[in-house]
């Protein structure tokens, strides 16, 4: 046996008060300023990460110039010859690469 819940004919449901309105229309606005408060967070958080990826790059690029220096300085002197001109190369190619980023901030400085 199915028991169904039947309304009385008389019974009519009860109709929404005004606080009941503006509690509904206040929670959509509420629902709305906490989606601009994620927004908010997310595009803050979005750019902390892109800081802080910019500045690992930077650190990186400071470091391979550091090794660069540091390679520069390697004597060739005790080397045999095959040693020699393969380091005495590649010497030649960071000695390149480096007037061409000097030459670079150079320019920059030139603008100022």
């Amino acid at each position: 046996m199915i028991l169904r819940h039947v309304r009385p004919a008389n019974k009519r449901p009860a109709k929404k008060s005004k606080s009941d309105a503006t509690a509904s229309t206040g929670g959509s606005s509420a629902s709305a300023q906490f989606g601009e408060l994620m927004e908010q967070e997310l595009r803050l958080k979005r750019e902390a990460a892109e800081r802080a990826f910019e500045a690992q790059a930077e650190k990186d690029r400071t470091l391979m110039r550091l090794e660069e220096l540091r390679f520069l300085a390697t004597s060739t002197k005790d080397l045999d010859e095959d040693d020699a001109y393969w380091i005495k190369k590649q010497k030649k190619l960071i000695k390149n690469k480096m007037k061409n980023d000097l030459g670079d901030e150079d320019d920059e400085d030139e603008d100022e």
